[in-house]
């Protein structure tokens, strides 16, 4: 009878102990993700500026000369700007100036932008929106571009952001970067197609070869 009394304390300790500590562990992480949630307080603004990728087919953040995208010079090249609410008070009156070196050739912008002029040696863009965003809210805006170059030339477009929230101005601004490259050579691309025109004749493959080397 003492024996079974024991064991069921025992086990009865047990099962408080687990509980107790699971209790201990579940509120540190409660307190962790409130802690990363109000992470910022008050009004605040943040763009970041993408360039599409055509080699990875992806959006790149390259925001410094190392990490510049090539892009064949005479190609388009595509933007994103993401404009991100993350404060906890409601934006207004936010202001977009994007200003694209002429080392690119401007074609178009979704939205269509509010403004545009050229002052040597930028394209302007400019848009307005009057709001409200509302603490984790967004807006995307695309530009496309010619790349002119010159080859091998570190392109740069640069995007700022102004707003107004909780009584007062907030601003973000942010950087990308292209590298022109050379168009590969007209007869480089006929030489591909013979190739793969006539890939499946090993016989005619080969003295084709043999002539071009």
């Amino acid at each position: 009878m003492i024996y079974k009394f024991w064991k069921k304390t025992v086990a009865l300790l047990i099962v408080l102990i687990f509980f107790t500590t699971a209790i201990s562990v579940n509120a540190r992480n409660v307190n962790k993700k409130i802690e990363n949630t109000n992470s910022t307080f008050g009004a605040s603004i943040d763009v970041e500026k993408f360039v599409w990728d055509p080699n990875t087919q992806m959006w790149a953040d390259a925001d410094t000369f190392d990490t510049a995208i090539e892009i064949k010079k005479n190609e388009e090249a595509t933007f994103k700007i993401v404009i991100y609410n993350d404060g906890n008070e409601v934006l207004t009156n936010i202001g977009v100036h994007d200003l694209m070196h002429k080392s690119f050739s401007y074609i178009n912008s979704d939205p269509i932008a509010d403004d545009y002029f050229y002052d040597e040696p930028f394209h302007n863009l400019l848009w307005v929106f009057p709001g409200p965003l509302q603490p984790t809210e967004i807006i995307e805006l695309y530009i496309t571009a010619e790349v002119l170059g010159p080859v091998n030339s570190n392109n740069n477009n640069y995007v700022e952001v102004i707003a107004t929230g909780g009584g007062t101005n907030v601003v973000d601004d942010d950087y990308v970067f292209i590298k022109a490259i050379e168009k590969s050579r007209n007869i480089n691309m006929h030489l591909l197609e013979i190739l793969q025109h006539f890939q499946q004749n090993h016989q005619v493959l080969s003295l084709l070869l043999k002539f071009l080397l």
